[in-house]
């Protein structure tokens, strides 16, 4: 295994791959999808991930390898061409959604735009940052909320200032 870790951190290839390996890796370790969706990227630990590349096993023209580099290199070429085709196609959803949005005149939306409007409106009508944070699914106490939704427009700023008084 030793040898496995040293010949992966050494190869040129597979450091540009590495990016894609968490992610990779938490597809493949043995989450169930509840425990899978409470969790984040980063609260998955790297003590899992390397447990996950200890047991890679792939076939390259009918032989198999184990714990090998042009494994992980295989792997990750796979996921990372899924990814890229993925990527690159309209599902059914987004496309519906894009036709929706030019019916009544706007831009179209994704669903990330979606949940920044619904964070920033519910700021904006008094629901404390904290709230927000949680119904958001953040676990952070609001903090990413804080940095992303502090400054808000400047109107509801001002509004907000016009209700201090010395």
């Amino acid at each position: 295994m030793e040898r496995f870790k040293e010949d992966v951190a050494n190869d040129a290839s597979l450091k540009e791959r590495s990016k894609h390996y968490r992610t990779i890796c938490i597809r493949k370790i043995d989450l169930t999808w509840p425990e899978l969706w409470e969790k984040r990227i980063n609260e998955i630990s790297t003590e899992e991930c390397k447990k996950w590349a200890a047991n890679l096993r792939a076939e390259i023209a009918g032989q198999y390898f184990n714990n090998t580099v042009d494994t992980l290199r295989l792997i990750l070429d796979a996921a990372i061409e899924n990814h890229r085709k993925s990527v690159g196609e309209s599902t059914p959803n987004s496309a519906r959604d894009v036709k929706a949005c030019e019916a009544v005149g706007i831009p179209p939306l994704r669903h990330h735009d979606l949940r920044h409007l619904f964070a920033t409106r519910c700021i904006e009508a008094g629901v404390d940052i904290p709230t927000v944070a949680r119904w958001l699914g953040h676990k952070d106490g609001g903090a990413l909320a804080m940095r992303t939704y502090g400054h808000l427009r400047n109107e509801h700023s001002q509004a907000m200032a016009q209700k201090v008084k010395f």
